[in-house]
């Protein structure tokens, strides 16, 4: 409520950017009762900007009174939250039409029916038993928790109707097992033992019945939350998931999904995720599967040779047992009766738990991190005493968190807490690493919409290091790392890993070098320290980067220094002309070439929206890798993976560099700061191998000239 009337906070008015069928949501605001209601608008919007942010101001989460446009800051709304005062309005209703959604303006008694369950018996009494359960703070769970808002427990995150819903189904588990049960004893199977206690007749079978639709229920809440934002993209149109990424982030406007109809988040077909996973499940053969301890070695186990593959925890990066409550209350609620030995907790057990969070400890960081070091050193030590040695032992690693140190003007050295202590206590260990594979385990679609998702795991392959390894110095270090590394980053470059992974990547093949002498000796005598190693190898990574530029050809070499220094922005000519002096052309030559504006004494790159749609690279006199990158960026953001690769197959030899240039835009706006350029270049780098399959499909038009500009 702002000035004694309640307004709306939206992140969003879009309901469908489909061209030539935009929707979107409009607030008809009446001045002389000081209220406003919501009407659904067909058609291409007058101010496509507005849209995109709703009441919300830009990026930021303050948002502004659509009645006096006066500011509401985040720090009002987390207290009006924690007070109650937080509320839902029906903003839209999306029903099936003919051959697409419609969008229709809500009714009041519309929104009456969406809070019809408000009362329901049920859905009261899960709020304050199973769903009593507290949220996670901020200090345990990084990226976002919607605590701050005040919902409190996990029964808040879901409208009335929903848990009427969701508890419908939790109840139903049961009554279905029973059902199994009856029907399987009509058949030859004996009544048996039950699941949990390793049965394999009557009872176990219903009780692996009740498991898989248990696992089922739970999946569906990740579809029917407050927490479940909509999605105008034109290929979506749905709500999203809960866990698009590890946190309960606030979720300002959300959808509500029928879970009987056949738009996306129905139970069928989450039924339909369960049975496919089932039905690749052998049918014949067995396995075990036991739960303990790594960091406590068990001598019963020594004698057994095991191959180890393992994706070790992620410093404070991710609070998984906290996050998993939102899913395990309600398996608990289905399953407590089928599996008790697994749900004897009302949350997830914590204590044991390998991650750095000072929130659990009373000594704070330093305790964090002492118990996650030496839990991890202890893990990897029992991992090297029964791992077989003739297979590779294997880290997946898909963690990305930094630390920029600046030192002075463009001093700056990049290093990471995660990858600083996983390492030192795997080569502390005594492992060495031996290989590096970059796995693709991301949605390339999730990567075009995020700069700072990884695409990739980074599996280390690694051996026990030999007991007569050598020890080299500093230089030395610095002088393999220039040798090799060169070589796997364009062995990762070829392979199509995507810019936000490539300082991730280039980790394994520099630590290989490190971690296969015995130390690496500073000039004062000490050992060298993982953290180090790790910014000398981002250094490195950076200085080949750099030498990839003088393979551009004079025109791009110019324009990949003044971005570096302006950015899109205008400077003065002399600094231009004396910057392209350098590069043995001028400004007038460079404007020539199409990517760069020079006017009363000002210079600036040509942004991607002043370039020409229709570029033609065959009959370009002056042609750069430069406009090549960014015209290919522009396709692809714009009309599509298809019309990017019709151009991609049409540059010929200049393919390849504009590919490694969107590598070296990548690593400049990330230390820059620009994530929104710098999210360009990850899209390109992301889509590269989509790309060339579909410009392999292409015939090209015909050759161009080869000279780089």
């Amino acid at each position: 409520a702002v000035g004694g009337a309640h307004v709306p906070l939206v992140s969003s008015w879009w309901l469908s950017r489909k061209r030539g069928k935009e929707t979107w949501v409009k607030p008809v605001i009446d001045t002389d009762t000081n209220s406003w209601c919501f009407q659904t608008v067909h058609g291409s919007p007058p101010d496509v900007g507005a849209l995109q942010y709703g009441t919300r101001a830009g990026r930021a989460q303050d948002f502004r009174c659509i009645l006096t446009n006066t500011p509401i800051p985040r720090s009002y709304i987390q207290t009006e939250g924690k007070k109650g005062r937080l509320g839902s309005r029906l903003m839209a209703v999306a029903a099936a039409g003919t051959r697409s959604r419609v969008y229709i303006t809500p009714t009041a008694d519309m929104e009456r029916h969406a809070l019809s369950s408000e009362q329901d018996a049920s859905v009261r009494e899960s709020r304050e038993t199973f769903l009593s359960g507290a949220l996670p703070s901020r200090a345990m769970v990084t990226g976002g928790v919607c605590s701050a808002y005040g919902l409190s427990s996990w029964g808040q995150l879901f409208t009335s109707r929903q848990l009427r819903s969701l508890i419908v189904l939790a109840d139903l588990v049961d009554e279905t097992r029973r059902r199994v049960l009856a029907d399987a004893q009509q058949t030859d199977l004996s009544l048996g033992e039950r699941l949990d206690v390793g049965g394999s007749d009557a009872l176990a079978y219903a009780d692996a019945v009740a498991v898989f639709l248990g696992l089922t229920v739970s999946r569906q809440t990740n579809y029917a939350s407050t927490l479940c934002a909509w999605s105008s993209h034109p290929k979506d149109e749905l709500p999203k998931q809960v866990f698009m990424r590890q946190a309960l982030a606030m979720t300002w406007d959300y959808a509500e999904t029928n879970l009987f109809s056949s738009s996306g988040g129905n139970f069928d077909k989450v039924l339909m995720y369960t049975s496919r996973a089932l039905a690749s499940v052998p049918a014949s053969g067995g396995g075990e599967a036991t739960q303990g301890d790594s960091a406590l070695f068990d001598e019963a186990r020594q004698s057994v040779r095991t191959v180890v593959s393992t994706d070790p925890p992620y410093y404070d990066n991710i609070g998984y047992s906290e996050l998993s409550d939102y899913f395990y209350v309600w398996l608990r609620h289905s399953l407590k009766r089928v599996l008790p030995s697994l749900f004897g907790t009302l949350l997830t057990p914590k204590q044991k738990e390998l991650v750095a969070t000072p929130a659990r400890f009373a000594g704070g960081q330093k305790q964090a991190d002492d118990f996650f070091e030496n839990g991890l050193h202890a893990a990897f030590q029992n991992m090297i005493r029964t791992h077989d040695g003739a297979y590779v032992f294997t880290v997946f690693y898909a963690f990305k968190q930094t630390e920029v140190t600046i030192r002075g003007a463009g001093d700056v050295q990049v290093a990471s807490t995660g990858w600083e202590t996983m390492l030192s206590g795997l080569l502390g260990a005594g492992w060495e690493v031996v290989g590096t594979w970059p796995v693709r385990t991301e949605l390339v679609a999730a990567l075009k919409k995020s700069v700072s998702a990884l695409a990739s795991s980074i599996v280390l392959a690694c051996r026990k290091r030999p007991a007569n390894a050598p020890a080299i110095t500093r230089t030395d270090f610095r002088r393999l790392l220039r040798q090799e590394l060169p070589r796997a980053i364009k062995a990762l470059q070829k392979g199509n890993i995507a810019p936000v992974d490539m300082a991730q990547a280039s980790i394994g093949p520099g630590m290989a070098i490190f971690s296969r002498h015995s130390r690496v000796v500073e000039a004062d005598g000490l050992p060298m320290t993982v953290r180090t190693a790790l910014q000398m190898i981002n250094e490195a990574l950076d200085e080949y980067l750099a030498e990839q530029t003088g393979e551009f050809g004079p025109d791009t070499r110019f324009a990949v220094t003044w971005f570096e220094t302006r950015g899109f922005e205008a400077g003065p000519f002399w600094e231009a002309e004396t910057l392209a002096k350098a590069r043995n052309v001028s400004v007038e030559g460079i404007q020539q070439a199409g990517i760069l504006h020079s006017s009363a004494g000002k210079v600036r790159l040509l942004r991607r929206d002043e370039i020409p749609d229709e570029w033609e690279p065959e009959t370009d006199p002056r042609i750069t890798i430069w406009e090549c990158t960014q015209h290919l960026i522009k396709r692809l953001e714009h009309q599509g993976e298809q019309a990017a690769a019709d151009l991609l197959a049409r540059l010929g030899s200049r393919a390849e560099p504009a590919h490694d240039l969107a590598y070296r835009l990548y690593q400049t706006c990330i230390r820059k700061g620009w994530a929104e350029e710098a999210h360009a270049y990850n899209s390109l780098g992301a889509a590269w191998l989509e790309l060339t399959r579909l410009a392999a499909q292409r015939k090209t038009k015909g050759p161009i000239q080869e000279s780089l500009l």
